[in-house]
Order: structure tokens, then C-alpha cells, then sequence
């Protein structure tokens, strides 16, 4: 839903209108900038365009990853922050050995399996998806949101923890075993916005 208007204790959204005691706006990502002498196509946003490869549209030898890119093409359900992040770059590193072995880059298949955010120490909101990614109606939240939340968070830690002692692959928990995300129709300039 897009939020269309914010006023003391009432928010106006695309799916209607609702009330609030407390309201915290949070703005989203903001891709870090590109090294100069680097051309590529930008986003409003300014990330970098890219295709289901992760290579930039320019470009196809240079590969993107994480918050700095913006897939186009057919809608894709790529959220930004670390739960893409770190397998996005597993991903463009498993394309840059295919580019040099002269093979074709593979796709990145990514479905985001929750939402989440921690409200203090105490609560949370953990927002579970559908097989294409949008929000579905099972929700976590307050004290067994945080819970899960902070399990989440130690979960990574744990996982390069294992990586370093060469116990797991970081590349191994990429969405590849995963199957394809259905196509959603989704606005192009909001990774966030669902369909």
C-alpha cells in the first residue's frame, strides 16, 4: 500500500484510511554511491539497473549485488537489506566464475520468506510471505515477534561463524534451492511495494 497522507493520529493509505496512537516513519534504503569513472544507468534512488543475472544493463561484464542494485524487466519480489544482500553476492560471485569460464550467468531466484522488525527489546513484527514474495495474513508479533526477530539476527552471525571454520557456505543458503518466484505485478521503483 502507498501511504498518500500523514496527519496527527491518522494515516491515509491506497488501501484506506486507519488510526494510530503512535506512528514511526521509517524512509527505506539509500544505495551507497557508485565509484566515480563508473558509468552506469542510475535509478532516481541511485542504484545501479540490473537484470535477473545481476549484471548491469550497460554493462553485462560488470555484476551488481545487495542494496546498490534495481532489477528491471519483469517485476521481481527482491526486497533490499541484508536477507538479499548476502545472497545476492553470493550470487554474483557463482556469475563472475560462470562469465570466466565462458558460460551464460545464471539467473538470481530469490523469494523473501518474512518481514521483519524488532519495536524495543521486548516486541516485534514478524510478517510472514506467499510464494511470490508479498505479504500474506500470518503475522507474529510482541513478545514472540522479538523472539523470533533476534533469533533471525543471531542466525547470520552463527552462519559466518560456520563459514569462516569451514562448517557451511554462506552461497549455500542463496535462494537456489529454491524454486523460481512466481512474477507479481508490482510499481518498478518501490521494492518494497506489494502487488
Amino acid at each position: 500500500m502507498d501511504v498518500t497522507e500523514v496527519t496527527p493520529g491518522r494515516v491515509c493509505t491506497s488501501g484506506g484510511e486507519r488510526t494510530f496512537d503512535l506512528c514511526i516513519w521509517t524512509a527505506g534504503f539509500s544505495a551507497s554511491p557508485f565509484p566515480r569513472g563508473l558509468d552506469l544507468t542510475l535509478d532516481a534512488a541511485g542504484r545501479a539497473l540490473v537484470t535477473r543475472e545481476l549484471a548491469a544493463v550497460d554493462d553485462p561484464r560488470t555484476f551488481v549485488a545487495g542494496d546498490c542494485a534495481r532489477y528491471v524487466g519483469d517485476p521481481y519480489p527482491i526486497p533490499n537489506g541484508c536477507k538479499s544482500a548476502g545472497p545476492s553476492g553470493a550470487a554474483v560471485a557463482d556469475n563472475l566464475l560462470r562469465t570466466l569460464r565462458g558460460e551464460r550467468a545464471a539467473p538470481f531466484r530469490f523469494r523473501t520468506p518474512i518481514y521483519c522488525v524488532s519495536v524495543g527489546r521486548r516486541a516485534g513484527v514478524v510478517q510472514f510471505t506467499g510464494r511470490d514474495g508479498s505479504p500474506s495474513g500470518r503475522v507474529i508479533h510482541g513478545r514472540l515477534g522479538a523472539f523470533v526477530k533476534e533469533l533471525i539476527c543471531k542466525s547470520t552471525i552463527w552462519a559466518f561463524r560456520l563459514e569462516r571454520r569451514g562448517l557451511m557456505s554462506y552461497a549455500a543458503m542463496t535462494p537456489r534451492a529454491l524454486p523460481p518466484a512466481r512474477t507479481v505485478s508490482r510499481r518498478c521503483d518501490d521494492p518494497f511495494t506489494p502487488a
